[in-house]
């Protein structure tokens, strides 16, 4: 158990293998050309296994303290120091320094769209400042700003925007406008009022929002990752308690999977007192029935204690087997599978109970061990056999249930990824298929009825090969049987007697009556109608909100992602990962008309979204011209819920499927 590897796969382990969004996934990395390796324990030894891998995705948000707008000077340097130090930041771990500018090829550019925006808002600012104007060369206009005759997409990195409203002085102010050299204008300013709302056209900015990237294909850069975001992650806790800085403006949240996996399995981690609690409980009440029937027949001694210890060792036995067998097959354990003890310490515990009652029972007949043990298995060995077959066959047909595939065909789907962007792919062939064996694709619920199944059918084993031998040692310790018919009617035995055989008879007396038969009938008909209903209706949905702890501060930022970032702008990326020939009309007259369709889609920004990506189109002239692959992006808004981007997922791969086979 000690080679056990406790986590949980967010981001596939509740997908059904057989998904379209895998086949989206698995595309997105051919495209991407990843593949790594990881150490696996197997039989107690490790070794490496290669594996499809994904980037390192993760997400920094920057807002004000006193909640007011983000694009203030001062928080603007405040934020400006602090994703310099994110890019900088040492991680030290085994005589290693993990820097994430030293480890971020290829995609070393999350910091450049706020970079620009910061550095040309600090010339604007310099200039209203001393001289009274800026120059419109540096238009800093929300969505997209400017930049010497470059359009540069703020809205994908200031969200939560309020644009400044146009004022009767407007026009007066334009009149004003000096030209400084003949290609650009200088417009002037007020200073007495806010200069961040006059050299920009935004009032307020809630957010400002990164992506920092980095590709995992090798064993060194996945501990160096996972490490980097969770020490970003401590250092955030730290610098939002003032403990870094402590008169700060600026409020900083992380947010990635190495992150959530930590949330998750601290949360894990508290399911032990629970774990202890739940072992006391069954113990106790292994004790009290022991002890209780053992008075009850006059039959106290030290083999009962015997029987108490096996009783409550068989289930333990076969939940500690069980994690063993896992870890030893190099299988991983997640947040499910330590629900299985609870599971396991109350249907293991039941079947002990019949074999302690049939064989306290068979005292007065004289038996010797073994003939009173066989007794014992002829009387509940059926009993205990088909309930223990049917518990392992149901969590069988669980795990066996959803089957992987993959099949060489053309892709046009599309899955939900992080920072508001989902891969989609069109006339994707796949060359990798995913691997059934890996434990990063095995889903989160198999996994738990595997555990599960395997945990039952040992502790059923455990059952006849210890607590079977544990009675008939204890037998020897018992003695001679004095308890006959007389000892039933005296003391507090006649009281017990009497107790139970009148609530014996009352119920049977309330269950014959053809009143209380009616009305189970109708409480009956009437569950089943309301459980069909249910079931017909029935919203099946696994987000990241119930995903999360309940007191975990992931919360925060998740709520701030759905409720500003993917809101206002949720980018769908798009795959064609076969060689395209830009002389071929048809291919190309093929690509307009799915763009086009992509754009008339509800909720689309519209084409000024891709104007850069058409004009970049012809540039793209090789020596045969043709690219091999290339990706593109349409921008989405008003995407306030899961039901909103299902619909859009289930419109994107519609679309896409019209061109999936050319």
């Amino acid at each position: 158990m000690q080679y056990i590897e406790l986590r949980d796969s967010i981001r596939e382990g509740y997908t059904a293998l057989q998904a379209r969004s895998r086949y989206e996934t698995q595309a997105l990395r051919e495209f991407m050309n990843t593949s790594g390796c990881k150490s696996q324990y197997s039989a107690g030894f490790a070794h490496e296994v290669p594996f499809a891998v994904d980037p390192m995705e993760m997400i920094v948000l920057l807002m004000a303290k006193d909640g007011g707008s983000v694009h203030r000077k001062a928080h603007l340097d405040e934020a400006a120091t602090i994703v310099d130090f994110i890019y900088n930041m040492t991680v030290t771990h085994e005589n290693r320094s993990l820097v994430y500018k030293k480890m971020c090829s290829p995609y070393c550019f999350a910091n450049e769209l706020f970079g620009t925006f910061k550095h040309y808002y600090d010339v604007n600012y310099r200039s209203a400042t001393k001289s009274g104007t800026w120059s419109d060369l540096f238009n800093l206009s929300y969505p997209f700003a400017s930049i010497w005759g470059y359009r540069v997409p703020l809205e994908q990195c200031l969200f939560g925007v309020v644009l400044t409203k146009p004022s009767k002085t407007s026009s007066s102010a334009d009149t004003k406008k000096v030209k400084r050299f003949i290609f650009d204008e200088e417009i002037p300013v007020d200073r007495s009022k806010p200069l961040e709302s006059q050299i920009t056209n935004m009032e307020y900015v809630r957010l400002i929002v990164l992506f920092p990237y980095g590709f995992k294909n090798t064993t060194e850069l996945q501990t160096g990752f996972a490490l980097w975001e969770l020490g970003i992650h401590e250092w955030t806790k730290k610098y939002n308690k003032g403990l870094i800085k402590k008169d700060s403006k600026i409020e900083v949240l992380a947010y990635g999977n190495e992150i959530l996996d930590m949330e998750v399995n601290e949360d894990n981690r508290k399911m032990a007192p629970f774990f202890g609690i739940g072992f006391a409980s069954m113990l106790a009440m292994v004790v009290i029935c022991v002890l209780s029937i053992s008075y009850y027949y006059e039959a106290l001694d030290v083999g009962k204690i015997l029987i108490g210890v096996c009783a409550t060792l068989c289930p333990l036995l076969g939940i500690t087997s069980t994690y063993g067998l896992l870890a030893l097959f190099g299988v991983r354990v997640n947040s499910l599978l330590l629900v299985m003890p609870f599971l396991i310490m109350g249907v293991g515990v039941d079947a002990l109970f019949l074999m302690m009652y049939s064989w306290q029972k068979m005292m007065e007949y004289n038996y010797t061990p073994s003939g009173r043990l066989g007794m014992v298995f002829e009387e509940c060995g059926p009993s205990i056999t088909i309930t223990s077959v049917t518990n392992v066959l149901a969590f069988g047909i669980g795990a066996i249930t959803p089957t992987p595939g993959w099949s060489n065909c053309f892709l046009a789907l599309a899955s939900p990824g992080r920072a508001g962007r989902w891969p989609i792919s069109s006339t994707v062939t796949s060359r990798v298929p995913i691997s059934p064996n890996s434990s990063a694709d095995f889903p989160e619920v198999r996994l738990f009825c595997v555990g599960s199944s395997i945990a039952i059918f040992l502790t059923y084993i455990y059952q006849l090969i210890l607590f079977g031998p544990a009675l008939a040692i204890a037998t020897t310790y018992e003695r001679p049987y004095r308890f006959g018919d007389e000892n039933k009617g005296t003391g507090c035995r006649a009281l017990i007697n009497v107790v139970f055989l009148t609530l014996l008879r009352t119920h049977c007396a309330i269950l014959s009556r053809a009143e209380v038969a009616v009305v189970v009938f109708i409480m009956t008909v009437i569950y089943l109608c309301l459980g069909i209903q249910g079931l017909m209706t029935m919203n099946v949905r696994l987000d990241s909100e119930k995903i999360l702890p309940r007191d975990s501060e992931l919360h925060r930022p998740n709520t701030l992602l759905m409720n500003y970032v993917w809101e206002e702008h949720l980018s769908p990326i798009f795959l064609v990962n076969n060689r395209f020939n830009l002389t071929n009309t048809n291919l190309t007259d093929q690509f307009w008309d799915v763009l086009k369709e992509l754009e008339t889609l509800p909720l689309c920004k519209g084409t000024m979204q891709d104007r850069a990506f058409k004009r970049s189109i012809p540039a793209l002239q090789l020596d045969d011209e043709t690219v091999e692959r290339f990706l593109f992006m349409v921008a989405y808004t008003n995407v306030t819920n899961w039901d909103v981007r299902i619909e859009l997922m289930t419109q994107w791969r519609n679309v896409i499927a019209k061109y999936g086979t050319s």
